[in-house]
């Protein structure tokens, strides 16, 4: 059965399933191939929604506080993408990713804390999968180390999350644990995240609370796309570049190149 979490705005629909206290905007950038001629300096948009019991992060969505659709997030919000990568082929997944890539629900990474799940959608190819897990549990180091963002206050944190080293800044001035991504579980708001490679940013842009055009969200049992295991989801883009090529008939990638265009699968260096 398929499952995503969507975002629309009390108008659209009567039902209501979640209140958010407030929202929180990052400048998403991943540079997973520092050498490449894709490397991302402009980042996309992403916004966490969140409250005591649920978080929402979501990018590369069309419909975002009642926004019609073909509009990405970052025409929505101050169009912080300014640049588009040059394909290099018609298998490739780019790191900066265009507006294209995106569609109305986009990406998300929907966390239940009291139930602790882990709801997911990924975008491969213009298609969605959709996932769960487990939240996953997260062994942060604390620091006295103090850093404002916007007046608030926030202090230092670091983990080894699947394979990367994160530097975390939390504030524990609001009191939920969540985060960018899949990053949480700090006495505080995560309000910055970056690995000490330099390679996955989570910068932070803005905070809302409490929300000026409150939002709620719906649990829509047909979103486009695929369910599909955890097992399986760790590897699409891999797997689905992979099809692409043999469908189409290509034998100039071999398995290592076709994983070079699969950046997603590469956030995550393990799952230990």
């Amino acid at each position: 059965m398929k499952k995503i979490f969507y975002l629309f705005l009390i108008l659209v629909h009567p039902a209501i399933a979640q209140n958010w206290q407030g929202k929180l905007t990052y400048k998403r950038i991943l540079n997973l191939f520092p050498n490449s001629i894709n490397k991302d300096t402009s980042g996309l948009v992403s916004i966490l929604f969140f409250n005591k019991t649920n978080s929402y992060y979501v990018y590369l969505s069309s419909i975002i506080n009642g926004i019609p659709p073909k509009q990405n997030l970052d025409s929505i919000l101050k169009n912080h993408l300014n640049k588009e990568a040059d394909d290099i082929n018609d298998f490739s997944i780019s790191i900066t990713l265009k507006p294209s890539y995106s569609d109305d629900v986009g990406e998300v990474f929907a966390m239940d804390f009291e139930k602790r799940k882990l709801e997911m959608r990924q975008l491969v190819n213009k298609k969605g999968f959709m996932s769960s897990e487990p939240i996953p549990s997260i062994n942060w180091k604390l620091f006295n180390e103090v850093k404002y963002f916007s007046n608030y206050k926030c202090f230092k944190a670091t983990t080894t999350f699947r394979g990367r080293n994160y530097v975390a800044w939390y504030c524990p001035e609001i009191p939920i644990s969540s985060g960018p991504w899949k990053l949480q579980g700090l006495p505080g708001l995560i309000f910055e995240a970056k690995d000490t490679d330099n390679e996955v940013e989570f910068v932070f842009e803005a905070i809302e609370i409490p929300l000026k055009n409150p939002l709620k969200t719906f649990n829509l049992m047909d979103a486009p796309g695929t369910w599909v295991p955890f097992n399986n989801f760790k590897t699409i883009g891999f797997s689905e570049n992979k099809m692409n090529i043999k469908l189409s008939g290509s034998n100039s990638l071999d398995e290592n190149q076709i994983k070079d265009k699969s950046t997603d699968y590469y956030i995550e260096k393990n799952y230990d």
